[in-house]
């Protein structure tokens, strides 16, 4: 696809990068419904490892924190098309588990919120560690752990 195709849907490179994390951050794929807190954790935190493993989004990741450390138009812009939604979505797994019971009722659900999305980009985008199936199970035993201890402040 050339530039001006490009610029006849995006007015500029950032209106085209937050439609497109957009489009991914809502992505059902990634927040499964098992029915199991613990199976949901793993398949989002798999599908997350895959697409932050790739050297190319490791990179545009790197360079939007930096972005939005120095433009604060565009940190708001990405929080809202991209940051607010991932979160919304983060705690409505958290709510789906506290219906059933897997999850304290009065467990912090920002806290809760907080785990479920940053260990990945930490682990693969910060210390560019490596993620397989182990470290995955051991994340989800160790987010779920805390969850379950952290009590909301506000209950």
């Amino acid at each position: 696809m050339g530039k001006a195709a490009i610029y006849r849907r995006w007015p500029d490179k950032e209106s085209m990068i937050l439609d497109v994390l957009g489009g991914y951050a809502t992505a059902t794929e990634l927040w499964a419904d098992t029915g199991s807190l613990g199976e949901d954790l793993r398949a989002f935190f798999g599908r997350c490892a895959e697409h932050l493993a790739e050297p190319t989004v490791a990179r545009i990741v790197s360079d939007l924190l930096a972005r939005v450390v120095r433009d604060e138009d565009f940190a708001r812009a990405l929080h809202e098309r991209v940051g607010s939604v991932r979160r919304d979505r983060g705690i409505a797994m958290i709510d789906r588990a506290v219906d059933r019971g897997e999850l304290p009722v009065d467990c912090d659900r920002e806290l809760a919120a907080d785990l479920v999305l940053a260990p990945l980009y930490w682990r693969l985008v910060v210390t560019r560690g490596e993620i397989d199936d182990g470290y995955i199970d051991r994340l989800v035993a160790v987010t779920i752990a805390a969850i379950s201890a952290g009590v909301s402040p506000s209950r």
